[in-house]
């Protein structure tokens, strides 16, 4: 798409269709306000309030206990 003084345009200033042949453009970016979970956005999420002290959501690491091949529990 070229703008009128010859450069290309924007891709936020193109009105983008489907389809060649349909009467209605597809909306903007600007126009849908869906909410994005943090995890797709890149962002890191915020910490979890949990009886009003603060948590991470980061994922904990196992313990090398359970890493341990040689450790396994017994089945009795």
């Amino acid at each position: 798409a070229v703008g009128p003084n010859g450069k290309l345009k924007d891709a936020s200033e193109i009105v983008w269709y489907n389809d060649a042949d349909d009467d209605q453009p597809i909306p903007s970016s600007s126009t849908i306000k869906s909410p994005l979970h943090p995890f797709f956005a890149g962002a890191t999420p915020p910490a979890a309030v949990i009886a009003g002290a603060r948590r991470s959501t980061r994922a904990p690491r196992p313990s090398m206990r359970i890493l341990d091949p040689d450790n396994v529990a017994s089945s009795s």
